[in-house]
């Protein structure tokens, strides 16, 4: 009897125990996964699913270029076979030009318009032999020493009439022509140095040196006839000075010295001014006299004498 009941007991923990084996098996299986990469052409597409439902309506999205194409769902019967943006309202645009306005490059603003000047108008210069000479004495370093040298000596002179010490300029001018005779810029700056002292004389005959040799620099020619003309026109030569104006002029339009000089000495003559006539009436006929033989109008009828009762 015992012998049967160990048995049955042997059997009963016997099969419990492949249970728990077999759901532990199972459960180890679900639990383990594994990772796969999809190919694209496995991968869901972009095209829209439609809703559900008799009325719904079905619309057909083109995928884009990247993505292989899908294929195209099936229309439901009575529902319209155009695109959808056929189906959108007049007047806004569809996906496709929607796209191409997108892309579509926007062209750059234009600038704005400059005003032109007006004709004949002119930059004003101002004196330019009030600056330095560096630059001067640069381009001929190296070709021409000597003159170089005489325009450093120059330059000093011209830092000399600048603070109105004339007669110490005038011997550093001196010393400038010793070391290179040919040296326009030390004619110049002579005349201004005698200018300064009033002795027009001596600066115009300076001045008239310069020009000669400046005939291939119109910027200094200006300059030079500028300060010719103001010379004669402070001696009172007002002739003289007028014409060194004008080729001052010609020389540079917009020497500023010149121009002034030439508006002060000769300026423009006022427009003439017509005198305005009072209008004469149209069609105005004086009273006529009345004509000694005009015969007299006659007298008015008299009225007739009411009849007697």
């Amino acid at each position: 009897m015992w012998l049967v009941v160990a048995a049955c007991v042997l059997a009963a923990t016997w099969s419990l125990a492949l249970a728990s084996d077999s759901a532990a098996s199972e459960h180890i299986r679900v639990v383990h996964f594994t990772e796969e990469n999809l190919p694209a052409q496995d991968m869901p597409s972009v095209v829209a699913t439609p809703e559900a439902g008799p009325n719904a309506e079905w619309e057909v999205v083109p995928a884009s270029t990247s993505s292989t194409s899908a294929p195209v769902a099936p229309v439901a019967p009575g529902a319209p076979t155009t695109p959808a943006a056929a189906s959108s309202p007049a007047g806004s645009p569809s996906a496709s030009d929607t796209n191409a306005v997108m892309t579509e490059p926007t062209p750059a603003p234009a600038p704005t318009d400059v005003a032109p000047l007006e004709v004949g108008s002119v930059a004003p210069q101002l004196q330019i032999s009030d600056s330095s000479l560096d630059g001067l004495i640069q381009n001929v370093h190296s070709t021409q020493p000597a003159l170089a040298a005489s325009l450093r000596v120059t330059d000093q002179a011209r830092e000399q009439i600048l603070n109105h010490r004339e007669n110490d300029a005038v011997q550093t001018l001196s010393t400038a022509m010793s070391i290179d005779g040919s040296n326009p810029y030390a004619y110049f700056y002579l005349g201004r140095a005698y200018l300064a002292k009033k002795n027009y004389d001596q600066a115009t005959t300076f001045f008239t040196r310069a020009e000669n040799n400046f005939g291939s620099n119109p910027q200094w020619l200006g300059e030079t006839l500028a300060f010719e003309g103001l010379a004669n026109e402070q001696a009172g030569n007002n002739a003289s000075a007028i014409a060194c104006y004008q080729k001052a002029l010609v020389a540079v339009p917009g020497n500023l010295m010149a121009r002034v000089g030439l508006t002060r000495l000769a300026p423009a003559p006022p427009p003439a001014v017509e005198p305005v006539s009072a209008p004469e009436a149209p069609d105005a006929v004086p009273d006529a006299a009345p004509e000694e033989n005009e015969a007299a109008p006659p007298p008015p009828a008299s009225q007739p004498p009411p009849a007697a009762n």
